[in-house]
């Protein structure tokens, strides 16, 4: 599959999925939650300079649309991703500026009563090192690996920001919520795909 054409799998996926009996949203990212995979990557705000010793990792995923909905975590302030930063990007495109929905404990680590919504922040490290990031939203705070992890300094970014180019392809797990029997639903997802 080319880019264009796995995400225009992907889009007609989560349509065929959100069309089920019982199906209330669908979405995708690249790691599922509780699954004990993570992405972590150091970062920096705009305007801060942290100290020498400390740690500015936090935890990241990239989400599909209805990320939240699907999820069952609601937005505390500002917004979701909007139908442009739900559009695929390559070439120039694809390190303009990225959007992003922080948790309520990265908020508070790095912005305490500050609105964060407008800030900035940068990949310090990776293919991404130095593009800028935009809040746009605050989520409330998710557990990311297990259960019984503290809650993590969390960003999640568009699934249809990153960069194309990238191997994309290689991590993605599709989400839905539904009600009903799990075992009816489990088939009529595998007849959708």
């Amino acid at each position: 599959y080319t880019p264009a054409r796995r995400v225009t799998l992907q889009q007609q996926l989560l349509e065929r999925l959100e069309s089920l009996p019982g199906a209330r949203a669908a979405s995708l990212s690249h790691l599922a939650l509780l699954s004990g995979g993570r992405t972590v990557n150091n970062i920096a705000v705009e305007g801060q300079s942290p100290r020498s010793d400390e740690d500015v990792k936090c935890h990241q995923l990239w989400v599909g649309p209805k990320f939240f909905t699907t999820m069952g975590i609601p937005l505390l302030q500002g917004r979701d991703f909007n139908a442009q930063e739900l559009q695929p990007q390559s070439g120039a495109t694809a390190h303009a500026t990225l959007a992003a929905v922080i948790n309520q404990t990265m908020a508070r680590y790095f912005f305490g009563a500050q609105n964060p919504i407008g800030q900035r922040l940068r990949f310090r490290e990776g293919t991404l090192k130095d593009i800028p990031v935009e809040i746009i939203g605050i989520a409330k705070d998710a557990k990311y690996e297990d259960l019984r992890e503290p809650t993590r300094r969390t960003f999640y970014l568009s699934y249809f920001q990153w960069p194309q180019e990238a191997s994309l392809s290689a991590e993605q797990r599709i989400l839905l919520r539904a009600i009903g029997d799990p075992s009816n639903t489990f088939t009529a997802i595998q007849r959708a795909v």
